[in-house]
């Protein structure tokens, strides 16, 4: 029984970490104001359609959770291509 419970808070454990690392895109609807018009609506659909946009991007970025593999690959061609723009060799005149 002990060991089960154990188990239990290691997998619980493991998965709030997976989704702490999880990719996710946040954002403020934009809001326009023009002096002596009523854009309530306008506003109430721009601020629909943006959460909705946020929201599919979310979605469309869960799969991606915690990129470290690729985050170093970048690293590694941005060094070597510094690296190697710094050490041209001189043209044949």
């Amino acid at each position: 029984m002990k060991r089960l419970l154990i188990m239990t808070m290691i997998l619980v454990f493991v998965s709030a970490m997976l989704q702490g690392y999880a990719a996710t895109i946040t954002g403020t609807a934009p809001y326009l104001t023009i002096s002596g018009f009523n854009l309530t609506n306008l506003n109430n659909e721009i601020e629909s359609q943006f959460n909705t946009a946020i929201a599919q991007a979310n979605v469309d970025l869960a799969p991606y959770q915690d990129q470290e593999k690729l985050a170093i690959g970048f690293a590694n061609a941005n060094a070597y291509s510094t690296n190697t723009a710094t050490q041209q060799g001189y043209p044949k005149l």
